[in-house]
């Protein structure tokens, strides 16, 4: 999300403190804003977050500077997705991150490739999941699904949750449903709903 996107958003959440509904400007669903609750169809929103955006001091205090105008009920709506950590991160930079980052949101996903295998980074790390990257090689839709399988069977024999992102096609969504992903996400999934 860009500093613009808070802004709007901050500027719709004043509009709905008093109960009103409002269309959000990034979005398709209507939110409802209750000083009792909230009450919205849509469940949280996921935003992607470069680690860069978070390794560089600047670029980190303005980040959270955002985060911090976001009113603290809506930011329980908000779920951050981690991108962009390189393999031989050190899993003591990478805690002090997710912390920081799990600290201004509901909770952090990890990004990671699909043949992820190094659980001894992430172990201990506040990650509520991890996500499966569909976009990295160029691969049949048979090897995504085969990959998809043992990534979810990986990642679920480790204790964490899985999550993919970018199903393209009814087969790729079916094969996530089918090797137990417990969120799936894409252009697919979106269309199958309305």
């Amino acid at each position: 999300m860009s500093a613009g996107n808070y802004s709007k958003q901050a500027s719709a959440d004043k509009g709905l403190q008093d109960g009103r509904r409002a269309q959000h400007p990034a979005s398709r669903h209507t939110a409802c804003l209750d000083l009792r609750g909230i009450k919205c169809p849509l469940n949280w929103a996921r935003a992607k977050v470069h680690l860069e955006t978070l390794a560089r001091t600047a670029t980190r205090t303005r980040f959270f500077e955002i985060c911090g105008t976001i009113p603290a009920p809506l930011r329980q709506r908000i779920i951050f997705e981690l991108v962009g950590v390189p393999t031989d991160i050190a899993p003591s930079r990478l805690y002090q991150i997710s912390t920081l980052l799990r600290a201004a949101c509901r909770a952090v996903l990890l990004r990671v490739p699909l043949d992820f295998r190094d659980f001894a980074r992430v172990r201990g790390q506040p990650f509520h999941a991890l996500c499966a990257d569909l976009g990295g090689k160029p691969q049949s839709e048979a090897e995504k699904i085969r990959e998809m399988e043992q990534f979810a069977e990986r990642v679920r024999r480790r204790g964490f949750r899985t999550y993919t992102h970018g199903l393209r096609s009814v087969g790729l969504t079916v094969a996530a449903v089918y090797a137990g992903f417990d969120y799936i996400d894409g252009d697919t999934v979106t269309s199958l709903n309305e």
